[in-house]
């Protein structure tokens, strides 16, 4: 599958809640953010990933190569991730786990622990297995380095995410550039749900 980025290929849907148990109407054809000003295309009807130039800079990348990737992937470094139950990161993550991914943490806080009972690890780089999703919950400051640690990892994850609240256009430029694709902004459990994988 062919999931190489656009200009740049950011999905910034705000309406996608991380709420424990969101409630989505029946899906419309076209997703609007609140915003108004971005319209992801959930429709099936063509053949491959297509991404529409909405003005802004901003290209918008459809649902359906998220529904590809998400079913191909094992892997997600949950970088940030809580040991608190009550943390949006855990409650993520553990909901991720649950669905058949394995998760891996990584925070310094807890490196050497186990959290949802993977090892923790003090940053990407020091992950041993291959990473395919990098998951994010860390102040917007903290996603460059995040970002740099994602390229230096070989191979490179197909995705980099940044959850709800999160955006850095730079560290996603620099992403895209390598040719890793970018989701900012977005709650990775609510997207999972909503595209009817769980």
């Amino acid at each position: 599958m062919d999931v190489r980025p656009g200009r740049h290929s950011i999905v910034p849907l705000l309406a996608l809640l991380c709420a424990p148990t969101p409630v989505f109407p029946i899906a419309p054809a076209r997703l609007r953010d609140l915003t108004g000003a971005t319209v992801v295309d959930l429709r099936d009807d063509h053949d491959g990933p297509r991404r529409e130039d909405r003005g802004g800079g901003q290209t918008v990348l459809e649902f359906e190569t998220l529904r590809r990737l998400l079913r191909e992937v094992q892997t997600i470094a949950v970088v940030g991730l809580s040991a608190d139950e009550e943390a949006e990161s855990y409650g993520v993550a553990a909901y991720l786990q649950q669905a058949g991914y394995r998760i891996i943490p990584v925070n310094p806080r807890y490196a050497g622990q186990t959290i949802l009972g993977e090892r923790v690890y003090a940053s990407l780089r020091e992950v041993p297995v291959p990473v395919d999703i990098v998951d994010v919950f860390r102040r917007p400051d903290g996603v460059p380095p995040i970002a740099e640690d994602a390229l230096a990892l070989s191979p490179r994850p197909k995705l980099f995410w940044m959850q709800v609240g999160i955006e850095h256009p730079e560290a996603a430029r620099r992403l895209e550039a390598a040719g890793v694709p970018v989701v900012q902004n977005v709650c990775l459990r609510a997207t999972h749900r909503l595209l009817a994988l769980g």
